[in-house]
């Protein structure tokens, strides 16, 4: 195994150098070492699904990724599911967790029942830390490496790191620039050695990556990452697939629900999507509540099988409601803050609220008949999107009995203010020139009414507020 593990990262930096300039491709090629030494499957069985891993997130996040690697081993039995998983390492520190891998190192292999961990992910692994994570176009080569060597009838995506949903300091090399990509990241690439520069793999250059690469779809994509569950972040990945798998919550770095998202997969393989991922939850359950409902935790979390392509139906919905708050506004004002500052907030310091239960409180404050159908439609659109959830209720300071998905909301003087990364302070973008370059904002003028609410929201009820 480690062997094939050293011979598919030389084939993916030729792959790599393919998607750049296919005519200045280098002539040589590389053979992965056949691994029957240590696997025999059968090799009449037909692939029917190959499951791409693709993540960086360092701490305890890499440890946990070999976890995961460990419990989904026995699920490989045979060719019928492979696995093709490409991680690199975080940074050394107190907090590195990896026991297979050290800092900085890319793990790029085949997982299969018998893969030794030890082995496949040791000192001699390539130590790649210029392996740009960020960059579309690797993800695009890996897809396409993934393709060539493990091809299947159907295939599923799972991103693996650090998500932020909408962050408007997130991939600029220039922090007063707005203008050279959209700031929604989905795998911070803790590696880049920039300054005044935070890299991530937004959620533009992560759609970008899938439809550059020979697949340009997924039959399925799990973003195992924080606050992606927000119809910005959703918007900008419409047509990479038709399901996808998200939370709107911090999520917590757990086994349980990639082992269940492969164990779905691999017991109903020829079962359509959304019966796969229905499954899916009901292995997951109840297990995942664990963490989010300790009583020495106590938050809300949730975890979304969505049907992707209702995504435009509902950003129609969005605009109406945004039309009918910002005409209301002068008249109604009161009403419509009252909603504002009462709407569930997903968690603490960040603009992240629900959708549905903002179009709820609006109608019910205003008794305006307009909103009230908005919000109907609203409620039906997110019961015609879902497939099934899983929703922990472990905070009881934030009593809410149903998620929807959540919206960027805030005064119109924090969305024209500067955000100031915390941890980078050279980087530095207003808002507003950020978020109107998205998608969502330019189908459904949401940030018109960002850029006109005066109501600053803090009595909100708060999910996670660790």
């Amino acid at each position: 195994m480690k062997k094939q593990f050293l011979s598919l990262i030389p084939m993916l930096a030729l792959l790599i150098g393919m998607t750049g300039c296919q005519q200045n491709a280098p002539e040589e090629t590389v053979t992965p070492v056949d691994t029957a030494t240590v696997y025999n499957p059968d090799t009449n069985i037909q692939t029917e699904y190959t499951i791409f891993l693709y993540g960086n997130a360092g701490g305890a996040m890499d440890n946990c990724v070999e976890n995961c690697w460990e419990a989904i081993k026995p699920v490989l039995k045979d060719r019928s599911v492979r696995f093709v998983s490409c991680y690199k390492y975080g940074k050394p520190g107190e907090n590195f967790a990896g026991k297979y891998g050290q800092p900085g190192m890319l793990t790029l292999f085949e997982l299969t029942c018998a893969t030794d961990l030890a082995k496949a992910v040791d000192d001699d692994s390539e130590e790649w830390p210029d392996f740009d994570m960020y960059d579309p176009a690797w993800l695009s080569a890996f897809i396409n490496l993934g393709k060539e060597l493990f091809p299947a009838k159907h295939y599923a995506f799972i991103l693996y790191g650090h998500g932020g949903g909408f962050d408007a300091t997130s991939d600029y090399e220039e922090p007063t620039d707005a203008k050279n990509g959209i700031r929604r990241a989905v795998i911070y690439d803790e590696w880049y050695k920039g300054t005044g520069s935070k890299r991530a793999l937004s959620n533009k250059e992560f759609a970008q990556g899938i439809k550059d690469s020979d697949l340009r779809k997924m039959d399925c994509i799990f973003m195992h990452n924080c606050f992606m569950g927000n119809l910005e972040s959703l918007t900008e990945v419409v047509g990479t697939t038709d399901y996808i798998i998200t939370s709107a919550h911090p999520l917590a770095a757990q086994t349980d629900n990639i082992l269940a998202f492969v164990k779905a997969i691999a017991h109903n393989q020829r079962a359509d999507m959304p019966t796969i991922l229905t499954r899916m939850m009901k292995y997951t359950d109840p297990h995942w509540y664990t963490v989010y409902e300790d009583k020495n935790v106590s938050v809300n979390g949730d975890l979304e099988a969505l049907r992707l392509n209702e995504i435009p139906q509902m950003n129609k919905n969005i605009k109406r409601l945004s039309d009918r708050i910002l005409a209301l506004y002068p008249t109604r004002q009161a009403s419509i803050d009252q909603a504002t500052d009462n709407v569930y907030r997903y968690a603490k310091g960040r603009y992240f609220f629900d959708t549905e239960d903002y179009a709820r409180l609006l109608a019910q404050n205003t008794k305006d008949t307009e909103l009230e159908a908005i919000y109907r439609d609203i409620k039906a659109g997110f019961r015609d999107m879902m497939i099934s959830r899983l929703e922990a209720h472990g905070n009881p300071n934030a009593p809410f009995d149903h998620l929807s998905l959540s919206i960027y909301l805030m005064d119109k003087d924090t969305y024209n203010d500067v955000q100031v990364d915390p941890k980078d302070t050279l980087l530095q973008t207003i808002r507003r020139d950020a978020y109107e370059q998205t998608t969502f904002h330019q189908t459904t003028g949401w940030g018109n009414w960002l850029n006109t609410n005066t109501q600053v929201p803090t009595n909100n009820p708060t999910g996670f507020t660790l």
